[in-house]
């Protein structure tokens, strides 16, 4: 098995299905809310009101690039905000299975307002990440999930595409054309 990454937006549910997945394949998980604060003794809405989004967001890259560095079998659940950097996407599509929980903007604005942890996000900035990460994160993701699903059902799909040896950098689905999409399950050839 190779790092398996959880990726999107806040509140998509990472934690949670990322949790299920490491439960189920008998390996340690690396949630970006716990590394930040047990490494900087603080949440990351914290950090970003002392320090700033940036220093948050440089944090957020420390702690994906300290766990693709040590590598192994893991499942991380990284910051959203690590997307936005080439160099880590490179990283996420090449060292990694990648899959990419999304949600219809409507339902991510109401799990936004929960955790105490997370930083405010105002409306339009929102709604400009929304457009902008999305498509990055179905770049590098070999299937792009609908967490609207119960967690356990996508922790499943997880599990059966990674047991079955698909990767974000090199599964073969053997056919040209469309995506293929079965159960809100979305799988992509790799870009």
């Amino acid at each position: 098995m190779t790092t398996i990454a959880v990726l999107g937006l806040m509140g998509v549910g990472k934690s949670t299905v990322g949790g299920l997945v490491a439960v189920r394949l008998h390996c340690s998980i690396v949630d970006s809310d716990d590394w930040i604060e047990g490494h900087y003794g603080m949440t990351g809405r914290a950090v970003a009101e002392k320090q700033g989004v940036d220093a948050l967001h440089d944090i957020e890259a420390e702690m994906l690039g300290d766990v693709l560095d040590a590598g192994g079998q893991v499942v991380v659940t990284p910051a959203a905000s690590v997307i936005d950097r080439p160099e880590l996407r490179e990283r996420i599509r090449t060292e990694t299975t990648a899959f990419h929980l999304d949600l219809p903007y409507d339902q991510l604005e109401v799990r936004m307002a929960t955790g105490p942890h997370r930083r405010t996000v105002d409306s339009d900035e929102m709604h400009q990440l929304y457009r902008r990460r999305r498509p990055l994160f179905d770049g590098v993701s070999l299937a792009t999930l609908d967490a609207s699903e119960p967690p356990a059902l996508l922790a499943e799909l997880i599990v059966g595409l990674t047991r079955a040896g698909a990767s974000s950098s090199g599964v073969d689905f053997g056919r040209q054309g469309p995506d293929i999409s079965i159960l809100g399950l979305e799988t992509r050839r790799p870009r």
